[in-house]
């Protein structure tokens, strides 16, 4: 039975941190190469990226079910979004997802845990 709202399981978690730890890894590589000098924010980028990687499936998992809130998944199938600008339009969302995770990952936990209270 497909659903119109994401679920968090496992394989889910796993997939879209594997994108999020790739985005942190070459986001730590890149600030490696250009960071000069000794400083706090040697250490807390590394480690905001890190938090960011872990939030990453749970910001992703939220942004996913408001969109699909207000359209249908055969909307987002449909061969119309499967060009390059489509390519392009994914990549910013990723990378909206994973600035965000903090704030949009800390929300979709706690509407998880209100949720599986819930009887």
């Amino acid at each position: 039975m497909l659903t119109s709202e994401k679920v968090m399981d496992r394989k889910y978690y796993l997939y879209n941190f594997f994108w999020g730890a790739l985005i942190f890894f070459l986001a730590v590589y890149d600030f490696e190469q250009h960071s000069f000098r000794f400083s706090n924010e040697i250490l807390i980028h590394p480690i905001t990226l890190f938090i960011n990687a872990l939030l990453f499936p749970f910001s992703k998992c939220l942004v996913e079910n408001i969109a699909l809130r207000y359209t249908t998944k055969e909307f987002w199938e449909t061969n119309a979004l499967r060009t390059a600008a489509y390519n392009g339009g994914l990549i910013l969302y990723c990378l909206f997802c994973f600035v965000f995770a903090i704030p949009l990952g800390i929300i979709c936990m706690a509407i998880l845990c209100i949720k599986r209270r819930r009887p």
